[in-house]
């Protein structure tokens, strides 16, 4: 029996990150499940892209039941999709520099 394919959901689609990761994880077997970002059109054509459904929220993105959540959000938004995102049931790797100003670092109080 072959092994179950790893279930792979984005959350945050800034610059170049996401796709190149999705590339990854497809090459090395993993399905694309699920896609979520605050512009609806990029993820759109991100699921078209890469597979997976697009979805409207982050709750949704859960609802897919992805093994692995992979987070490229906006610097702005970091702290607050990895604060939504954890209790999901799945490790949440994050590839995105999380913080440039004091401030956003300060968002990140009690996150982890």
């Amino acid at each position: 029996m072959s092994p179950q394919p790893l279930r792979v959901g984005f959350a945050g689609l800034a610059h170049s990150h996401p796709a190149v990761d999705a590339a990854n994880v497809r090459a090395r077997g993993a399905e694309v499940v699920a896609v979520f970002d605050d512009d609806m059109r990029a993820a759109d054509d991100f699921a078209e892209r890469f597979g997976g459904a697009s979805v409207p929220s982050v709750d949704a993105l859960l609802s897919s039941a992805p093994d692995l959540v992979i987070a490229t959000p906006r610097t702005d938004r970091a702290a607050e999709l990895v604060r939504s995102l954890r209790g999901a049931g799945a490790p949440v790797f994050v590839n995105k520099v999380v913080a440039a100003t004091r401030r956003q670092l300060a968002d990140w109080t009690g996150v982890l």
